[in-house]
C-alpha cells in the first residue's frame, strides 16, 4: 500500500509540475498566413449591375461538387492560388478561399472578421457562423463574430465565400482573427528525471527486501 502511494504522489507531481503554454494562431490574411483561394467556373464578370443571383444560391453547382471545400482538412486544394486578402486573380464573384491550421492543445478562444463588398458566408470546420452572415446586397461594414464553439483539437478549417451580389464594384477587407489555445501540457526535464530515479529507487528497494 506504502508503494502505491509513494507512486501515486510521484505522478501528481510530474502533472502539476507539467507546463501548459498559451499559443496564438493568426488568421490575417495580410500576414502571410495559409489562406488559399480559388474562382470556379461559374464565376464572373463582377462589374455586372445589378446582380441577380445572391450569395446562397451562385456557385451551388460547384459547391455541390466539390463537398469538404469548407470543412475537410483534406480536401485537395492544391490547385488554389496564395491568398493574402483582397481579390483573386481576374477579380471574379464569386470566389472561395480557405485555411488549415492546427491546434496542438486544448481551444480557449477564437475571433474572425470580414468585411464584403457586398456579401459574405464564413465556415468553421463546416458549420456556417451565424454572426458572420453578410447578404444585404450592399457594403454592411466588418462583420465580427466568436468562433470558439466551432474550433476543435488538431485540424480546424475555416472558409469563407465572397459575392458582389449588388453590382458597382467587389472587395473584401477587414480580413483578421485569430485563436488562442492551451498547449499540450509537457513535463519538464527536472521533473521526468526525478520520475525515474524515484521509480528506479522503489524497485531497487523491492528488490532488496526481497
Amino acid at each position: 500500500m506504502k508503494k502505491v502511494t509513494t507512486l501515486a504522489l510521484i505522478f501528481a507531481a510530474l502533472i502539476l509540475s507539467a507546463t501548459a503554454q498559451a499559443t496564438v494562431i493568426s488568421l490575417d490574411a495580410y500576414l502571410g498566413s495559409d489562406w488559399k483561394a480559388t474562382v470556379t467556373p461559374e464565376s464572373f464578370d463582377n462589374t455586372c449591375y445589378p446582380c441577380a443571383s445572391n450569395i446562397f444560391a451562385t456557385g451551388s453547382t460547384w459547391e455541390s461538387a466539390n463537398s469538404g471545400w469548407n470543412s475537410s482538412a483534406s480536401y485537395d486544394d492544391s490547385s488554389w492560388s496564395a491568398y493574402s486578402g483582397g481579390l483573386p486573380a481576374g477579380a471574379l464573384t464569386p470566389f472561395y478561399a480557405r485555411q488549415v491550421f492546427n491546434i496542438g492543445g486544448t481551444p480557449n478562444y477564437g475571433t474572425f472578421s470580414i468585411g464584403v463588398d457586398d456579401d459574405s458566408l464564413v465556415w468553421v470546420n463546416g458549420i456556417l457562423v451565424p454572426g458572420l452572415i453578410d447578404n444585404n446586397g450592399g457594403n454592411s461594414g466588418v462583420q465580427t463574430a466568436d468562433i470558439t464553439s466551432y474550433l476543435v483539437s488538431g485540424d480546424n478549417v475555416i472558409a469563407f465565400k465572397a459575392h458582389n451580389s449588388a453590382g458597382g464594384g467587389f472587395g473584401v477587407y477587414g480580413l483578421t482573427g485569430s485563436v488562442t489555445y492551451e498547449a499540450n501540457a509537457v513535463p519538464e526535464p527536472t521533473t521526468l528525471m526525478l520520475l525515474s530515479l524515484s521509480i528506479a529507487g522503489i524497485v531497487f528497494n523491492r528488490r532488496k527486501k526481497v
